[in-house]
């Protein structure tokens, strides 16, 4: 299965533009009827508005894309010589083959591109994702995420 001429599990870098800012869009509206958004983006980056204006440069946004629309969502903040990373999957592939599989292809080319990466999460169960990808757990941040505590790794 094809969409555009890429295999659906291609990597495809955003870049501004119509068709792109619509999949940003249908990517945003995924997460928010699934109630992801709030998980994934801190409030400040919920709106429309700012999550689109948030996929800009200098971060780096990279789709996968399937007959559904956006399937896998990753947002890549440099910070010094490393990234913090924000990823989100649709709920039907989570827990797949390929999406384990394109993780890893994203985090390979990430990891060509910058030396360390760094994810925040408010959700205590995805600690344990974050570990088997080779994640370290650095600490606990009290309050962190709208007044939640949220972990660095």
């Amino acid at each position: 299965m094809e969409t555009d001429g890429s295999p659906i599990g291609a990597l495809r870098p955003y870049q501004a533009g119509t068709q792109d800012d619509l999949l940003l869009t249908q990517a945003w509206a995924i997460m928010q009827d699934h109630g992801d958004l709030a998980k994934v983006f801190h409030p400040q980056a919920q709106s429309l508005t700012a999550f689109l204006g948030y996929c800009q440069p200098p971060r780096t946004v990279v789709l996968c894309v399937d007959e559904r629309g956006p399937w896998l969502f990753a947002l890549f903040e440099p910070s010094f010589d490393g990234a913090f990373v924000a990823l989100w999957i649709r709920r039907d592939r989570r827990h797949t083959k390929l999406a384990v599989s394109t993780m890893i292809r994203l985090y390979k080319l990430a990891l060509s591109e910058f030396t360390v990466l760094l994810g925040i999460t408010k959700q205590p169960r995805l600690i344990a994702v974050h570990l088997k990808f080779g994640y370290t757990l650095l600490g606990e941040l009290p309050r962190f995420w709208a007044g939640t505590d949220a972990w660095v790794l």
